[in-house]
């Protein structure tokens, strides 16, 4: 996954709640429920299919006041974890 060429995209198979801030994810396919944390619920509500992870990532890091590497890294391996869910 490039940071800067990689645009993540929501699977057909998912659907999802935001639940107290946190995203309830239900892979519809599988079955598979996963909740997630605030920062990655915020991270679901921006892939949206036109920003890149990179521009991603620097949103976060502005909304969360925190270095545009620590946040890439964290949104990296997010998405990948997501992907490997076939979640995104």
């Amino acid at each position: 996954m490039h940071p800067d060429t990689t645009i993540p995209v929501k699977s057909d198979n998912s659907v999802f709640r935001i639940v107290d801030g946190e995203a309830v994810v239900v892979d519809v396919s599988g079955g598979m429920v996963s909740v997630i944390n605030r920062v990655g619920t915020r991270i679901w509500e921006l892939v949206d299919g036109s920003r890149t992870v990179r521009e991603i990532a620097g949103l976060i890091a502005a909304e969360y006041n925190i270095a545009v590497q620590t946040a890439l890294e964290d949104a990296l391996g997010f998405l990948q974890e997501l992907s490997r869910n076939e979640l995104a």
